[in-house]
């Protein structure tokens, strides 16, 4: 019985070890005790310190505590807890954004504030999913079963050691196994090992007992104490089976042909060197993949405190007679304050015909109207601003500049020096339409092939997979890029206002520009 228990306790922590590696590889939301949240965005007719009297309120109402994140002026992120905030603390905080809770919560307890104008979205956290996280993913597949396996493997060695055993005691009349001691025994064993393992997480790990985290685990750790009471069940009923199939004069004598026995090693064995080897070769094929996220790190080291932040509450209006409408003006008033402020915005050329594409005629029509006579090459046409500019050159050693005050400046490898002015009339059409700048304002400059971009994408796909179907979405570096450095500051003081929006949604910003 201790062997069993050593057996069960080690299995137990393994994979609860590797259950720990899932949980942090998965986004949580925030490092407080919650279940659920919800959103706030658009426009009140209230004011912001009416708005949190409603908030404190709904906390004291439907007894739930409720958290909003905040930025301080040090540029770091605060969570203010409504239970214990003061008017002061939020008078400078727009209502817009995220709410976290914790507690039961009605979602018609929020349409007081949809009243107001306001538009809500409440969601709770399935904490309960933590059992199948382990399961994600080809690889954890892999190794889970391996590990599950060999441990029905060596429970059932364990068991089979208490063969003769089982056959006096079924000769003398009674159970060929004390199924409730054994089985009481491995139960409270494993149920203290859960205890102790969900106190550690929740002490230095979990920020907690009633975080999503922590919940996570407990939900890891009960799926994993269902399939251990599973597999010693199957073990229980291959030794039981093998004791009926068997003579007992036989296995007194150690003369059992055990051909039961033989059978469940002989599958189980073929099983594992199966998944054994589909494991070696899915870790052959993502080792790659790993080398080239490794050497992506020195990129994203210069960016590491860097971040893309999500603007709420900036409602779509449309323009009336030519005039600026009021998402494109505070699309704009947020760019200008970034002037002078490091932010990179990266942007590919949508100027060409997708290969997928059909029946596109006026777009290739347009195309040609505006002087695009080789649109195909615009797949490897990149717009970056000056920021961008400078990270490139720091991390791939070029020297993308803005030249001679122009408005853009265009970087165009040899292999692609006989088409300028189908790239000229591209960058023409797509940056300078609505403004006043013309194609006097591009410098040009001729550059060796083989130059690299890297695109602080973290959404890439290594192996560019998906490199045809979306050529910059899916990939983190390339090669012989047209690369186009933009002036933003002054794009942006001509009313550019796609490019403002743009900006906002697809840009890193900097510690500094985040806490502007």
């Amino acid at each position: 019985m201790k062997l069993k228990l050593c057996i069960i306790g080690f299995f137990f922590c393994l994979i609860a070890a590797i259950g720990l590696v899932t949980i942090s590889d998965t986004e949580t939301p925030i490092p407080l005790p919650i279940d659920g949240a919800f959103s706030i965005q658009g426009k009140s007719n209230l004011s912001n310190n009416e708005i949190y009297e409603m908030i404190r309120d709904l906390s004291k109402t439907e007894k739930v505590t409720i958290y909003k994140p905040i930025v301080q002026s040090s540029g770091q992120l605060k969570y203010v807890n409504f239970d214990d905030a003061n008017n002061e603390q939020l008078k400078s905080v727009p209502i817009i954004g995220m709410y976290y809770t914790l507690g039961e919560m009605d979602v018609d307890s929020l349409k007081p504030l949809t009243m107001t104008g306001l538009q809500t979205v409440y969601m709770a956290y399935p904490w309960y999913i933590g059992g199948i996280l382990q399961f994600t993913g080809t690889l954890r597949i892999l190794l889970m079963g391996s590990i599950y396996l060999t441990l029905l493997v060596v429970l059932f060695v364990v068991r089979t050691r208490q063969i003769k055993e089982g056959v006096i005691r079924r000769s003398l009349g009674l159970p060929v196994y004390d199924l409730r001691r054994e089985y009481g025994i491995s139960l409270i064993f494993e149920l203290i090992m859960m205890a102790l393992l969900m106190i550690s997480y929740s002490s230095f790990l979990g920020n907690g007992f009633l975080t999503y985290s922590s919940k996570l685990f407990f939900s890891l750790l009960i799926t994993n104490f269902i399939l251990f009471q599973i597999i010693d069940l199957i073990t229980f009923v291959l030794f039981w089976l093998t004791i009926q199939i068997e003579k007992p004069i036989e296995i007194i004598k150690n003369k059992a042909k055990n051909k039961l026995i033989f059978v469940v090693w002989l599958a189980i064995i073929s099983i594992i060197i199966v998944v054994s080897g589909i494991f070696l070769q899915e870790t052959k094929s993502s080792q790659s993949s790993i080398n080239i996220q490794i050497q992506n790190l020195v990129p994203w080291d210069t960016v590491k405190d860097w971040r893309r932040i999500e603007f709420l509450g900036i409602e779509n209006n449309s323009a009336k007679n030519g005039e600026v409408s009021d998402s494109d003006g505070q699309y704009l008033q947020i760019a200008a304050s970034l002037k002078n402020l490091d932010y990179l915005y990266i942007e590919r050329s949508s100027a060409y015909v997708p290969d997928t594409s059909h029946a596109l005629e006026d777009f290739s029509k347009q195309l040609e109207n505006d002087g695009i006579t080789n649109p195909e090459i615009n797949k490897d046409l990149i717009y970056i601003n000056q920021t961008g500019a400078n990270l490139q050159n720091k991390v791939n050693g070029t020297n993308y500049h803005l030249l001679d005050n122009k408005i853009a400046t265009i970087y165009i490898p040899e292999k692609w020096k006989e088409n300028q002015k189908s790239i000229e009339n591209t960058v023409v059409a797509e940056q300078f339409i609505g403004t006043n700048y013309t194609k006097e304002e591009l410098a040009v400059q001729i550059i060796p092939d083989g130059e690299k971009i890297f695109y602080f994408n973290e959404d890439a796909d290594i192996d560019h997979k998906n490199k045809d179907i979306f050529p910059m979405a899916s990939v983190a570096d390339s090669k012989d890029n047209i690369v186009v450095v933009l002036d933003t500051d002054k794009m942006i003081e001509n009313n550019k206002f796609s490019l403002a929006s743009n900006i906002l949604y697809k840009s890193l910003f900097s510690p500094e520009a985040v806490k502007k």
